[in-house]
């Protein structure tokens, strides 16, 4: 079911088109976790996502969003970095470039991504 709330048209019964986007793209970077430490493991017991986004009605457009990964075991800060750069650059939803409206017009696309330990965030606004 997919559906949207009332004050858009919809009924409020299910989730959103929206919300289905980002749980996906969530889910893409969380597979990319579980892949990268299928293949080399290391001492992590479990990752957690809380994920956030952000969006700009009026543009139509997301102005962030933010996937804050827990990883508990005894890995050290450098390792958790190497696993979340692994992870970000297996992650086919944080490669897309997200494109501006003056860069569509161009033809080229800048996606800005800032990944800090375990924490990602994309901005996605408009690029100057």
């Amino acid at each position: 079911m997919i559906d949207e709330p009332e004050i858009r048209g919809g009924k409020g019964t299910g989730p959103t088109p929206l919300g289905y986007f980002f749980t996906g793209a969530a889910s893409c970077l969380m597979m990319q976790y579980a892949n990268v430490l299928k293949e080399k493991p290391r001492p992590v017991e479990s990752v957690k996502m809380l994920a956030r986004a952000h969006n700009d009605r009026e543009a139509r457009v997301f102005t962030d969003m933010i996937y804050q990964v827990d990883l508990t075991g005894s890995l050290s800060e450098a390792d958790a970095e190497t696993l979340t750069k692994a992870a970000s650059e297996r992650c086919f939803g944080e490669n897309t470039q997200v494109a501006t409206e003056s860069e569509r017009k161009e033809g080229s696309c800048r996606l800005r991504a800032i990944a800090k330990s375990a924490v990602h965030r994309m901005k996605m606004k408009e690029l100057r």
